[in-house]
């Protein structure tokens, strides 16, 4: 396929529901990102070595994130879980304060939602320093990363 008609059918693209709630930011893609995370932990098992990190997306959606010190400082947050070579194994998007793994603990459930098929199976994991904590490092899974001394315990 060439690169304009990819990005002619990537324009295009657009998912809707008649079940869709109007306050759901997420309601037209909720069942494309759920159906991709279980489909892609039921056929694949990774390696050892896996990565946890965030990224931009630029798309069309109102909830739109200003994220500072990025390439990409515009667009939607998104929150993966890869292997080194890039495959995402499982990913999540953020809606702001609508978001259920908002609030004051924001790091640790999102660590813990994309890690919880992989956690306590021997698999080491490498976080930056804005997901990375102590409290993760307490299961049998091993962490590798920058701890920020600023963050509730980790000091």
């Amino acid at each position: 396929m060439s690169g304009n008609r990819f990005l002619f059918v990537l324009r295009c693209l657009h998912f809707t529901s008649a079940n869709t709630r109007a306050d759901d930011g997420l309601g037209n893609i909720n069942s494309m990102v759920a159906f991709f995370n279980t489909k892609i932990n039921s056929h694949y098992y990774p390696g050892k070595e896996l990565s946890l990190g965030g990224g931009a997306m630029r798309g069309h959606l109102h909830f739109k994130r200003n994220i500072h010190n990025k390439h990409q400082n515009y667009g939607i947050k998104l929150y993966m879980f890869t292997e080194p070579d890039g495959l995402v194994l499982k990913f999540g998007v953020y809606e702001g304060s609508a978001d259920e793994y908002s609030g004051t603990t924001h790091t640790s459930k999102i660590v813990m939602h994309l890690l919880e098929e992989k956690l306590d199976q021997g698999h080491a994991v490498y976080l930056d320093n804005f997901y990375n904590s102590v409290d993760l490092a307490t299961n049998d899974t091993y962490c590798t990363g920058t701890l920020r001394s600023d963050r509730k315990h980790n000091s």
